[in-house]
């Protein structure tokens, strides 16, 4: 079997096995379990060729593959001279507070020993071991370093090579250093693993070994060093990524905290608004039917006073039809009657409706029809009531004496609506909340136009319920406004 590409030959192994049966006390270092069974195999059935009585003493899984090993050498575990113990029950029999006992030691396995040897202090016996190994796991390095110590003290008494094992992984930390070499100074000869074959010279596979733990400790350190270098990383970047979206929420918290405020404005604006649109037509009427209720007015008065009275009413009905409009679109009750409308003919409906409020001011409304019929699929009266609020909208800001110009134009796809006046204009900052409802740039009791800003509201819902757009342009305060309303043409 090859490891770390060594392939260690039947004649290495030999050579290691003679090295160890000339020493009381040997220890090899492993890499591979496979290699481990044959070299014990190995180390055993030469003993059994010399007639050495065997023990081993190892894990259930180490003595099945040392056993398959012997078969194949020609040897049954099961007649031959071979003492098989499980490791783990060996180990408990002498062990008191996790280091072993001296006296139970010799007493459990100076007893194996005995029996094997048949009394006879001179017969040699082999014996593999690697409790110490499950000391060493168990983390009591200083009870494997002491149990090495007891088997020293038992070679006073016997006759036999021992042969003791341990994974080189075992060793793999910087921590290791000093106990690895106390367990190297407990044994008569120090093989390294596998890797570096057969060495004969003692002093040198001693230091070989020594080398080996050390440079897998160094590796072994690196890569933990390397493990918290990217743990250390990956918490940065966490941290990091964490701290990012916490600022995120935050700004996210103090965009909806402001849109939360600025609706509360708007909302509070609004009541305002409404308040004061409302109860302005309303003192007309009152004071003007009270007049009437009183009597004594000439015919001239009370035409004024129904005149007025009947103004007053209609904006009052304007208003709240508006306020009703809005409801359906919250609720999404508004509904349309479609039918095929020519677009030319509803927005001249909508001039003809505003013509006397402009002439009153003294504008003028210049309407440009479009080459050829702009027919579109929609509800007639919803469209002229986009048309009318646009134009309504141009009235109210438009200077008295200044023109307002519509247009109705087509393309092959879409049928397009312009309202373009002189008048007051938008800034750039409101632009975006043109179409909001409830928003006025001037949302104050006291400002100079009427209206509770419901109807670009309006505009917008109607006209993109009929599967169009809306958009307001303006170069800024005073330069005027324009609005595109773009439908698509009827199939």
């Amino acid at each position: 079997m090859s490891v770390l590409g060594f392939t260690p030959s039947p004649t290495s192994v030999h050579e290691w096995v003679s090295a160890f049966a000339r020493t009381d006390h040997s220890v090899q270092f492993y890499e591979d379990d496979e290699y481990l069974c044959r070299l014990v195999a190995t180390f055993i059935a030469d003993g059994l060729r010399a007639n050495e009585p065997a023990v081993v003493i190892a894990t259930p899984a180490h003595r099945e593959g040392m056993a398959a090993h012997l078969r194949a050498m020609g040897f049954d575990p099961e007649t031959s001279a071979i003492t098989m113990l499980d490791a783990r029950e060996t180990l408990n029999l002498f062990m008191v507070d996790a280091i072993p006992d001296e006296e139970r030691f010799r007493t459990t396995v100076g007893g194996v020993l005995e029996q094997c040897c048949g009394g006879d202090a001179r017969q040699r016996v082999r014996a593999y071991g690697e409790m110490v190994d499950l000391l060493w796991n168990d983390g009591s390095p200083e009870g494997a370093v002491r149990l090495e110590e007891l088997w020293n003290g038992l070679a006073e008494l016997y006759a036999f090579s021992l042969l003791c094992a341990y994974p080189i992984g075992n060793f793999y930390k910087e921590s290791h250093g000093r106990m690895f070499e106390a367990v190297c100074r407990a044994h008569g000869r120090v093989m390294p693993t596998e890797t570096f074959g057969a060495i004969a010279d003692d002093a040198r596979a001693r230091e070989i070994a020594l080398l080996q733990q050390r440079a897998g400790a160094l590796e072994a350190e690196i890569e933990h060093r390397k493990e918290l270098e990217r743990a250390l990383r990956e918490s940065l970047e966490a941290h990091r990524a964490n701290e990012e979206r916490q600022a995120a929420i935050a700004a996210e918290n103090a965009r909806l905290y402001r849109l939360a405020a600025n609706a509360n404005r708007a909302k509070d604006e609004f009541l305002a608004t409404l308040s004061h649109e409302l109860r302005t037509p309303l003192t007309a009427i009152l004071g003007w039917s009270r007049m009437l209720e009183m009597g004594g007015l000439d015919p001239d008065v009370m035409r004024t006073a129904v005149r007025t009275i009947d103004r007053s009413a209609r904006s009052q009905a304007a208003l709240i039809d508006d306020l009703l409009d809005v409801s359906r679109i919250v609720t999404g009750k508004l509904a349309l009657r479609t039918d095929i409308v020519d677009l030319a003919e509803v927005v001249e409906r909508a001039v003809e409706t505003m013509q006397l409020a402009a002439d009153a001011r003294g504008i003028t409304i210049d309407v440009r029809g479009a080459h050829g019929r702009a027919i579109v699929t929609g509800d007639a009266n919803r469209l002229q009531q986009v048309a009318w609020n646009l134009l309504s909208n141009a009235v109210k800001f438009s200077e008295t004496g200044s023109c307002i110009s519509v247009a109705v134009e087509r393309d092959e796809v879409y049928a397009y609506l312009t309202v373009h006046d002189d008048g007051r204009g938008i800034d750039a900052d409101f632009i975006p909340h043109v179409f909001e409802p409830f928003r006025q740039a001037d949302g104050t009791s006291t400002r100079v136009y009427g209206g509770l800003g419901l109807g670009l509201a309006i505009v917008k819902h109607v006209t993109e319920l009929h599967g169009g757009t809306v958009t307001a342009a303006s170069a800024g305060a005073g330069r005027g406004a324009t609005f595109v309303v773009t439908l698509p043409l009827a199939s």
